[in-house]
Order: C-alpha cells, then sequence, then structure tokens
C-alpha cells in the first residue's frame, strides 16, 4: 500500500521531535496517539409542545393533532493531532417543526362490513446547519506538499512564517437551509368480508416543496489574506499582481516576510515563486475559487407522492393467523447544491413490496411464534453517492504535484439516484413465557441487499489509479454498504416479588451482527459481532424507588470499523448503577 497524504504530513512533525519519519500506513495509523485538545463539549437543547383534542360523535371519534418541536446542536471537533492545524471546528444545527392533523375514525361496530379512518395532514420543517473550520498556525505546514515544505525550510524564519501565516486564523463557513413542506390526504378501510377474513385498503395523496439554499464563504480571511488579494483565487496557478490593489498586496507580502523595506519588485524571482506557490496552497486549502454567497437552489423539488397498500389476513383460529400484504409507496425528491454551488435536482424514489407472513402461539399461549418473508425492490434508490469534487481535486495537484490526476482525483458526496434496489429476507420473532417469573424473547432476521441494476460507484480507496484508472466502476449485484444480512437479539427477564411490596429484576440482552462492508473498500468492513448486555436489581413494585446495577457491552466485545483511512473506536465494556423513582 502506498500512502498519498497523512503519511507524509505526519512524517514532517515526528522529525521535527527527533523520532523515526518512516511511516507505515498499515499499522502506523492505529498505533498513533489521538489528541482532543481542542474539543469543546456538545451542547444541545430540545423544546416540543403537542394539543390533543377529541370528541366522540355519532359513532365517530374527530381529533386534532397540534404539534410543536425544536432541537438545537452544537459541536467543537478536533483534526486528533497536538498542533495547531484547525480549532473551533464542528457541526452547528437547528431544527423546527410545525405540523397539525385532523382525523375521523369510525367506532368499531361488530354489525358493520367495514371500519374507517381517514384525515388530512400539514408538516413544515425549517432546518439550518452550519459547518465551520478555523485554521491554525500548523495548518500550512500540514497542507504544503514536501518540494514547498523543504524549500521553505531551508529559507529559515521567513520561510516558516510563509507557512504559519498561509491559513492561520482563516474561519471558513458552509451554511446550509432546507426548508421542507407537505400537504396531504389519507384514508384506510378494514373490509370484514367473513368473521376471520378482513381485506384492509388504504391510499395516501401529498404534494410536496423541498427548498434548499446553501453558502461557502470565508467569516474571517486570517492572517494570510494578502495572498488571495494579490494573486487570486485560482488553485492551479498563481496571477501576477497588476493592478494597483493586488500589487500593494504583493508589496506588503515582500516587506512582511523579507524585510521592511522590500517590494515585490525587488525580492527575486525566486522569493517571488515562493509566496505565489504559498497562495496557491492557501486558495486550494481554503477552496477559495468555488466560494459563494448563500443562494438558493436553481429550483424548488414540487411533486405529488403517491402510498397505497392492500392486505389481506384470515384468522384460521385463535392461535393461527396468515397475511399477506401488496404495498407501494414514493419518497420525495431533494433540491441540492454541490462544492462549487451547482445546483441539481434528486428524483422521488419509489418502492414496491411483498410479504406473507403468519402468527402462531403454542403450549396454552405460553410460547408466541411470528414469521415473515418479504421483497422490496426499489427504483431511483436515494442514497449518497460520490461524484468528483473538483475543488479538492485541485487542492491535491497543488499539494502533491508530483502525482498524476488520477492518483490526486477526489470525490464528493452528494444526494442521488441509483436505478434499482432489491430487498429480501425473512424475519421471526419468538417470546416464551411458560416459566414463573422468566419471560424469554428471540427477534432474528436474515437481510439480503443488493443492487438490481446498474449502479456506477466511485472506485475503492484502495485501488491503484495507476493500473485502474477508471473512476467509476459497476456494482450490479453486490451487496449493499451497511447492510449485515444476519441479525439476532436474545433477551432474557426475570422478575420476582419479594418482601410483599418489594421485586427482585435481573435481565440479559444478546446482540448478534454479522460481517458487512461500510464501504466498497475490501478495508472498511465490521467483523460479525456480539454484545451482551446484563443488569440485576431491586426496587420497589410501585416504581417509587429501583436501583439496578448494569453492564453494558460485558463481554468487552471489540466492533470497530478499521477502514482504509480512518478509524472507529468500539464502546467498551461499561459499568454503572442506575437508581430511579417517580414523584407519584
Amino acid at each position: 500500500m502506498e500512502d498519498f497524504g497523512r503519511g507524509h504530513r505526519y512524517n514532517r512533525y515526528v522529525t521535527r521531535f527527533g523520532r523515526s519519519p518512516t511511516w507505515n500506513p498499515a499499522t502506523d495509523y492505529y498505533g498513533s496517539m489521538t489528541f482532543a485538545d481542542n474539543n469543546g463539549g456538545i451542547i444541545t437543547s430540545s423544546q416540543g409542545a403537542t394539543i390533543n383534542l377529541e370528541w366522540n360523535v355519532a359513532g365517530h371519534l374527530l381529533q386534532s393533532i397540534t404539534g410543536y418541536r425544536n432541537h438545537w446542536f452544537s459541536a467543537a471537533n478536533d483534526e486528533g493531532t497536538p498542533y495547531d492545524i484547525t480549532k473551533s471546528g464542528g457541526y452547528i444545527t437547528s431544527y423546527d417543526q410545525k405540523s397539525q392533523e385532523f382525523r375521523i375514525t369510525s367506532e368499531p361496530d361488530s354489525q358493520r362490513k367495514f371500519d374507517y379512518t381517514a384525515g388530512i395532514y400539514y408538516i413544515t420543517t425549517d432546518n439550518d446547519s452550519l459547518q465551520r473550520t478555523r485554521y491554525g498556525n500548523d495548518a500550512g505546514t500540514n497542507q504544503a506538499s514536501d518540494t514547498l515544505y523543504n524549500n521553505l525550510t531551508a529559507l529559515g524564519g521567513a520561510g516558516q512564517a510563509l507557512l504559519q501565516d498561509s491559513l492561520n486564523l482563516s474561519y471558513k463557513y458552509t451554511n446550509n437551509f432546507v426548508k421542507n413542506e407537505s400537504t396531504a390526504a389519507y384514508g384506510s378501510i378494514d373490509w370484514h368480508l367473513s368473521d376471520p377474513l378482513t381485506l384492509t385498503t388504504g391510499y395516501r395523496f401529498s404534494t410536496e416543496k423541498r427548498e434548499t439554499a446553501n453558502g461557502v464563504w470565508l467569516a474571517d480571511p486570517g492572517v494570510g489574506g494578502d495572498f488571495t488579494q494579490a494573486f487570486g483565487t485560482a488553485t492551479t496557478a498563481a496571477t501576477l499582481p497588476t493592478n494597483p490593489t493586488d500589487l500593494a498586496a504583493a508589496n506588503r507580502l515582500a516587506a512582511r516576510y523579507f524585510g521592511s523595506t522590500a517590494t515585490w519588485a525587488s525580492i527575486g524571482g525566486t522569493n517571488q515563486g515562493y509566496i505565489r506557490q504559498v497562495a496557491l496552497l492557501r486558495n486550494s486549502t481554503l477552496g477559495t475559487s468555488s466560494l459563494y454567497n448563500v443562494k438558493d437552489a436553481d429550483r424548488a423539488w414540487k411533486g405529488d407522492l403517491n402510498t397505497a397498500n392492500i392486505s389481506l389476513k384470515n384468522r384460521f383460529n385463535e392461535n393461527l393467523t396468515v397475511y399477506g400484504v401488496l404495498q407501494y409507496g414514493e419518497k420525495a425528491g431533494i433540491a441540492q447544491l454541490d462544492s462549487r454551488g451547482v445546483s441539481s435536482l434528486v428524483k422521488k424514489e419509489r418502492t414496491t413490496g411483498y410479504e406473507v407472513g403468519v402468527r402462531t402461539s403454542f403450549l396454552d399461549d405460553t410460547l408466541a411464534i411470528n414469521a415473515n418473508a418479504f421483497v422490496n425492490n426499489i427504483k431511483d434508490f436515494q442514497t449518497t453517492v460520490n461524484l468528483i469534487d473538483p475543488v479538492t481535486t485541485a487542492a491535491n495537484i497543488n499539494a502533491r504535484p508530483n502525482l498524476s490526476y488520477d492518483e490526486n482525483l477526489a470525490f464528493q458526496s452528494l444526494v442521488g439516484n441509483l436505478p434499482g434496489i432489491r430487498v429480501k429476507g425473512l424475519e421471526i420473532d419468538a417470546a416464551y413465557r411458560g416459566i414463573e417469573y422468566l419471560s424469554l424473547r428471540l427477534a432474528a432476521a436474515y437481510n439480503d441487499a443488493r443492487y438490481s441494476k446498474d449502479a456506477y460507484l466511485a472506485r475503492p480507496s484502495e485501488v491503484n489509479p495507476a493500473t485502474h484508472p477508471a473512476a467509476y466502476y459497476n456494482a450490479k449485484g453486490d451487496t449493499l454498504d451497511n447492510a449485515p444480512k444476519y441479525t439476532a437479539n436474545l433477551s432474557a427477564d426475570y422478575n420476582k416479588p419479594v418482601f410483599g411490596k418489594y421485586i427482585f429484576h435481573t435481565t440479559a440482552n444478546y446482540r448478534f451482527t454479522s460481517s458487512y462492508q461500510t464501504s466498497p473498500s475490501i478495508y472498511n468492513e465490521v467483523d460479525a459481532y456480539g454484545l451482551l448486555d446484563v443488569g440485576i436489581g431491586f426496587g420497589r413494585r410501585d416504581g417509587l424507588f429501583d436501583i439496578n446495577f448494569i453492564a453494558k457491552n460485558a463481554l468487552n466485545e471489540k466492533y470497530n470499523i478499521k477502514g482504509w483511512d480512518s478509524y472507529t473506536a468500539s464502546l467498551p465494556r461499561w459499568i454503572g448503577v442506575v437508581l430511579s423513582t417517580k414523584l407519584f
């Protein structure tokens, strides 16, 4: 394997402290300490309110349901090194939702051949998010190519200052605003064809509007604003200063780094070249050629959505019920902007699903088993797709000029449509309560989710572009990411009354997940794992007092994603005590 980015930058740092500069991405990435010296606390808040009104009249239940919810989240992140590369970065978002529903439901009547529910529904949501990054005085060194770093280091103090000032205190914002609005009408009827046989039909129609606005800009140009002023925003070739404003900025740079009396003309071609290269380094990192003020997507996504279902249920006796379901649903499309501010629309997603199942009980109703089989065919599947990112690719070319275009190729993640997905599987849910005070439950599933039509995905990270230059490959027939084939959950609960008004309780829950991929890369695989949670406690039967000793991941199972260039740690064993009560 060959490391094109992180290894080169890491080597510069370890060399400063007299350590071996040799970087092996297969081992050293996971052996290095992660620093979080600039991490901030996560701050969240949430408010909500509902008003429910009900009126029983003329054999019907009339309902009005009014809702409001607000959520706010803020995180401050660190890049994981002990150096001043980025700080005050992270994600801030606020979400606001208002909804109103009016519903009518017929009261059950054994003499009537059908029961029904109908209603109208309205919801509007506003989601404002901000992604921010403030660069520190080590950011230039982190981003510089080896050639530029070595040349400026040899230059001495002036070269080090050029690297430090190139990005120091620059503050980049990415703002996103999403507003959605939906108005719907729906209805469902249960047709009682006979005492055991019921046919259910339902339909929902809605009109949708999805609006998006986005902006990427510098809230603070930082110390190095003159680099961009003097040489423009290009990321591959810095223009020479010609007009008086640009030339004045270039003269200020010359005086700052090569003496107070120096001018752009007097510092010579070599030093001019260094300043121009630092300007390109700054521009490629900040993406200055792709900055833009907040603007709306060219078109909002507007359209109608249809959802329908037909199900037939037959209750043969008290212990056996079988059913079949045919359903169709549509998911609204979206409007979005890419890293350059270019608008695109994502088509609505359409799903046709088939399901058959059985519900049974045995052993005097102490054992219940429910099982079903299903197939879902999805057209225009909405998912994250990777498209070539011209901004980051240009930055890579500037930082690594010795590599080919294919080796510097970078992708951006956008929501897009893939032609077809087929998901099929089996599910079983069993519960046993035949032993006094003890209840056992098993829920297991087999799930096979694959690309059913031609789907061109970005090549995996480890593929050598020199031997496989194609940027995309056809994934038809492959399993989807994050889709384990087998999952199971086995739980046991024991609750025994003791000492009259008290209760002793213990629980154990084991969750199994088979191996799965988190991306097409062979390195982004999570091995099969099982997590055991246990608890034992004692409390009052009325809930006024309870103490519970619990252990999460009691076997200390590791289930992390190793990844190609990242590492997601698993949560280790956690042991704690939970005290609970209620006021009345």
